[in-house]
C-alpha cells in the first residue's frame, strides 16, 4: 500500500506574479545618452523599462533605436512614456 504524504499547507500570502505585457517596443534594440550625453547600448526595452523606473531616464531624456533617423526625447516618440509608465505604476 503506497504512503500518502500530506500536502504541505498553502501560504497565507500568494507570492505576487507580474505580468508583463507585451509592447511594440520591445522588439527593438534601444540605445539613450546617459548623464554624460554618452550613447549607451544596445539594451533591450525591460532594461529601458528599469531605467524609467529607477528615474535614470525621464520624458526628456534621449533614446534611439535602428528605426529611427535620430535621437529623440522620450516623450517625442507616440506612446513611449505612456508605456513606459504604465508599466512603471503596475510594478
Amino acid at each position: 500500500m503506497p504512503v500518502i504524504e500530506p500536502t504541505p499547507p498553502l501560504p497565507k500570502e500568494t507570492p505576487e506574479i507580474q505580468v508583463y505585457q507585451h509592447s511594440p517596443f520591445s522588439q527593438y534594440n534601444w540605445y539613450y545618452l546617459d548623464e554624460n550625453r554618452q550613447p549607451t547600448g544596445p539594451i533591450d526595452f525591460v532594461d529601458l523599462e528599469m531605467l524609467w523606473e529607477e528615474r535614470k531616464l525621464n520624458e526628456h531624456s534621449l533614446v534611439w533605436n535602428d528605426t529611427m533617423e535620430d535621437w529623440k526625447k522620450v516623450n517625442e516618440i507616440k506612446d513611449l512614456k505612456e508605456v513606459l509608465s504604465k508599466n512603471a505604476s503596475t510594478t
